[in-house]
Formats: structure tokens, sequence, C-alpha cells
């Protein structure tokens, strides 16, 4: 994906407000990342009692850490129905290729 798609996709996303411009927040990332990683650890522990309770804390770890990636480059998902969904797609058109663009 090229450079060009990527910065097209944030544009987009801005303009349908899916993603919103805030003040890069350095310390509101380290805590969501210390979320992700407290998940990690939770599911570990339910892995072989309750595997799909698990997985779904994963899955939020997931969403965490990636929303803590947003953070210090001033974005953030709108919140409400979608939220989820803008996040995912963050990591494709941001992440994509990452070694070989600036982040």
């Amino acid at each position: 994906m090229s450079e060009q798609e990527r910065d097209k996709w944030l544009a987009e996303a801005l303009a349908t407000r899916d993603l919103e411009r805030v003040q890069p927040n350095m310390g509101a990332a380290g805590d969501r990342i210390n979320d992700a990683r407290r998940h990690v650890r939770s599911a570990r522990l339910l892995a072989s009692e309750d595997p799909t309770l698990a997985i779904a804390a994963c899955h939020d770890a997931i969403r965490k850490a990636l929303t803590a990636h947003m953070t210090p480059a001033g974005l953030r998902p709108r919140g409400g129905e979608g939220d989820h969904r803008i996040v995912l797609h963050y990591a494709r058109y941001r992440l994509a290729d990452a070694s070989r663009q600036r982040i």
C-alpha cells in the first residue's frame, strides 16, 4: 500500500469523523498499553478455564494497543457504533508495511 493511499484513508476517516483530532497524549497512550498488558495477563489466566473469554480479552488488548498507537499522533476513534471497525482500519491503512514507512 502506498503512502498516498494511507494518507487518503486518513483524510477520509477524518472527513467522515470516524477519527477525531485530539491533543497528543503520551500519558494516555501509556495507560492504554498498560490496559492491554493487563488484558493479556488475564487472558493467560483464563485460557484453560474459559478460552472464549480469553480470546475476547486478547481482542480488547489488541484494540487498546492500536488506540495507544493513535494517541501520540493526536487521533482517536469517534466512539460509539463502528468504533472497533475504525481501529482495525487504522491498523490496516496506517500500519501497513510499517517497516517501510515513517510512523
